[in-house]
């Protein structure tokens, strides 16, 4: 006799002569599943094809030499795009750099000045410069700051400071 509960006799996932221990197939199902087996198989067939493929890179160099800088130009041109979550995810590091890169500007435009070179601010940026200068790289990023920053940029004295950057450590994005 039956000994499975009617549930899966009524269920449709047993029938009436099914026996403890035995299954049959049919051909339908038997189909179906050679059809999956031979997907999964083409899936990690080509997985693996993938997998050979990957190179492991080592790139060493001092800091601020542009080693991010090249893997992020790498994988825009050759990988995947760049979701928001990754750009979300950069944007504390980018205002971190725009910050460094106009404070410093900043105060290398006074230090050259005092060193008889045409790079301190107008007259009209100097509070700006003075504010600017004082900034911490960790601060939250404003619209004010955003303001100061463009008036700043636009000051001859930073384009002056500019032209030295050479003299001193400015980070490689500040253009």
């Amino acid at each position: 006799g039956n000994h499975y509960p009617r549930k899966y006799i009524s269920a449709g996932l047993l029938d009436k002569q099914t026996k403890m221990g035995c299954l049959s197939s049919t051909p339908e199902t038997v189909t179906n599943s050679k059809k999956a087996d031979d997907l999964i198989n083409k899936a990690t067939d080509k997985y693996k094809e993938v997998e050979q493929i990957k190179y492991k890179l080592l790139l060493l160099g001092a800091g601020e030499s542009g080693k991010s800088t090249l893997l992020k130009q790498m994988r825009m041109l050759h990988g995947r795009k760049f979701d928001n979550s990754e750009l979300l995810a950069a944007k504390p590091h980018l205002t971190q750099n725009v910050i460094e890169g106009i404070r410093t500007l900043a105060i290398y435009s006074d230090i050259l000045g005092d060193q008889g070179k045409n790079t301190r601010v107008s007259e009209e940026n100097k509070e700006i410069r003075d504010r600017v200068a004082r900034m911490s790289d960790k601060q939250k990023f404003t619209e004010a700051h955003y303001q100061d920053f463009v008036k700043l940029w636009e000051d001859p004295g930073i384009k002056e400071t500019m032209k030295y950057h050479n003299q001193f450590q400015l980070i490689d994005t500040a253009e």
